[in-house]
């Protein structure tokens, strides 16, 4: 977005801060992230893995593009946003090497075959199991989709995950 200002937002958030100023503060730490990510990736020890550290030859190159913030997930991606790259569209990457690869392929095939399995079951337009217990009301938001929970289930959720939840 580089140097684009909201200043025309006037609107105040619930706190009451100047909901412009917080947008801009946005836009300006995404930037500043965006240029730490870029000296990141031009400085990368191209035999490291970023994952496990193993050091050596023969790394590989893991670009994920899938809209949505992976650095929540995986802090040590560079979003590649700010990176001038031939034959790549932006995203995220990482540096791994073989035995990191083979983990990550082993649990995507986990996580396609439990996607495969849920198949015929009632879905929202999000892919969201459908819930006709009027006791899981409470929506939280997980990697960027909406979980809806009861009171118990939200509670056991916090608990686990403390602050790192990134609910409503």
């Amino acid at each position: 977005m580089g140097n684009v200002s909201i200043g025309a937002f006037v609107e105040t958030d619930k706190s009451g801060g100047s909901m412009s100023f917080n947008l801009d503060r946005m836009i300006e730490r995404k930037d500043r992230q965006r240029e730490i990510d870029k000296n990141r990736f031009e400085e990368l020890d191209s035999d490291l893995c970023m994952c496990c550290h193993a050091y050596g030859a023969d790394k590989r190159s893991l670009f994920i593009s899938c809209l949505y913030e992976l650095k929540e997930a995986v802090p040590e991606m560079i979003d590649l946003s700010g990176v001038e790259l031939d034959n790549f569209k932006k995203g995220y990457y990482l540096r791994i090497c073989k035995h990191c690869r083979a983990e990550f392929i082993d649990m995507l095939r986990t996580w396609f075959s439990e996607g495969v399995g849920r198949r015929g079951a009632p879905k929202d337009h999000d892919g969201g199991e459908l819930w006709e217990s009027a006791s899981k009301n409470i929506p939280v938001r997980i990697d960027g989709a909406t979980v809806m929970m009861t009171e118990e289930g939200y509670l056991e959720y916090k608990e686990k995950n403390g602050n790192n939840q990134n609910t409503p």
